[in-house]
């Protein structure tokens, strides 16, 4: 069993949005396939590791509710319960928006 702690150090990239109808949103993401979102609406997050060879790229050909969508999983097992409709909603624009930011 190999006991030695390996660190790694990487750089994220962030995003800020603050959007007239959804308030702000906060996005990092980094090459490890990992996506936060820090809101009025909440904090989430998901992980993909089979993304291609470009995680930025990824996340700019997926659709709103796909990421939407996985973040309303981890809300679930957090929390128990089902994402309310209103947050949803707000998520789902800002996550619109950063989507269209990736692809400018």
């Amino acid at each position: 069993m190999n006991t030695e702690i390996k660190i790694t150090k990487n750089k994220a990239e962030t995003v800020y949005i603050n959007h007239p109808n959804a308030s702000y949103g906060i996005f990092c993401f980094n090459k490890d396939g990992d996506l936060f979102l820090n809101s009025d609406w909440g904090l989430y997050g998901y992980g993909w590791r089979a993304y291609g060879k470009s995680f930025k790229g990824f996340l700019s050909g997926c659709n709103a509710e796909y990421i939407v969508g996985k973040f309303a999983i981890n809300y679930r097992e957090v929390s128990g319960k089902k994402m309310p409709p209103y947050k949803e909603e707000k998520i789902t624009i800002l996550v619109e928006t950063f989507i269209q930011s990736l692809n400018e």
